[in-house]
């Protein structure tokens, strides 16, 4: 799979314990990109308010930094090929859902916005 085939992205953390001793570690995670690949398969499979909220805010970071300070970014090019290409399908598919606003109800996400980073960081 993609997500695990990629380089992680390296976070350093120095973790303040209640008794006031710290712990230093690094956690990793796939790239803002990847994680954005396995949402949209997962909301081909089922429908899940968390998913598209996960899908929204992976978005909104996508929006707010630069793709090297995320691990990269290649959705938004139309010859995608694989695993791209079939998150950008069905992440445009969702764009066009006419199902969305009421998978949407109750989380939080405001559909407009949702829909507008999808085409913006995915294409049309």
């Amino acid at each position: 799979m993609l997500a695990l085939d990629a380089a992680p992205i390296e976070h350093h953390l120095d973790v303040t314990m209640i008794d006031g001793s710290i712990i230093r570690l690094t956690v990793r995670t796939p790239s803002v990109e990847h994680a954005v690949i396995l949402k949209a398969y997962a909301t081909k499979s089922r429908t899940a308010g968390k998913d598209y909220v996960d899908l929204y805010n992976l978005l909104l970071i996508a929006h707010a930094y630069e793709a090297h300070e995320i691990g990269g970014w290649r959705l938004d090019e139309a010859e995608a090929k694989g695993a791209r290409k079939d998150a950008r399908r069905n992440l445009l598919q969702l764009a066009d859902s006419h199902t969305l606003r009421t998978v949407l109800n109750g989380t939080g996400v405001p559909v407009p916005q949702f829909t507008q980073l999808i085409r913006r960081y995915v294409g049309e």
